[in-house]
């Protein structure tokens, strides 16, 4: 992925998807209609299967992919990615996130959309 890619992905499904596999997930796409966000990360799930339609599924974890770009909740295990793999960051109005370590910074609309930028872009500079 580009750095021009990078700047203009907008948050939502695409950047989700990037960003998840920039982490490390086995992102998978699930059959139709099985998921409003269809895909799902197979790391925890590697043989994953939707139960029968009316039946509880019996998951130790939510399978589907986060909404990293767009859930703040989402977007902090982003940051907890880039904290354990060495980077020292700060988040700031605007919304940027500056990562101190590598001399990149990603902004967005949100908070998440730039920690999720930014994060790309440690990857793409990797």
């Amino acid at each position: 992925m580009t750095h021009d890619e990078i700047d203009t992905m907008a948050a939502g499904l695409e950047m989700d998807v990037a960003v998840a596999r920039a982490m490390g997930c086995d992102v998978r796409p699930t059959p139709q209609g099985w998921s409003p966000r269809g895909f799902y990360c197979a790391c925890d799930h590697p043989n994953f299967e939707q139960p029968p339609h009316g039946v509880e599924p019996d998951w130790d974890c939510d399978p589907y992919l986060k909404h990293y770009s767009t859930d703040i909740a989402a977007a902090w295990d982003v940051v907890k990615w880039l904290l354990a793999n060495g980077h020292h960051l700060e988040i700031e109005d605007g919304w940027s996130c500056v990562i101190l370590t590598a001399n990149i910074c990603g902004t967005g609309e949100t908070a998440p959309e730039a920690i999720c930028r930014a994060a790309l872009e440690v990857v793409a500079d990797a």
